[in-house]
């Protein structure tokens, strides 16, 4: 650990960035945003390669869902599976 750093198990998080466990672990993200993102339209900023779970499961719920991301590889590949 360098100075001034907090360790991980004493580090304040966010309620909507929880410490990343492992696979699945947008799970939680997802989970503490739904009661805001349920049967709303949603602007999803930076959904790219590592969190189209995350965004699959926001079009599961969101009355209308939009992804986006500034990398062209990740948003051909999303297109390619369908994801709007």
């Amino acid at each position: 650990m360098r100075a001034g750093t907090a360790s991980s198990a004493t580090r304040r998080v966010h309620r909507l960035q929880p410490r990343v466990d492992g696979a699945g672990s947008y799970r939680y993200r997802f989970e503490a945003a739904r009661p805001w993102i349920e049967g709303r339209s949603v602007l999803d900023i930076g959904a790219g390669r590592s969190f189209r779970n995350l965004h699959r499961q926001i079009q599961g719920v969101a009355a209308c869902s939009l992804a986006v991301d500034m990398d062209e590889v990740s948003v051909a590949e999303m297109n390619a599976q369908g994801f709007s």
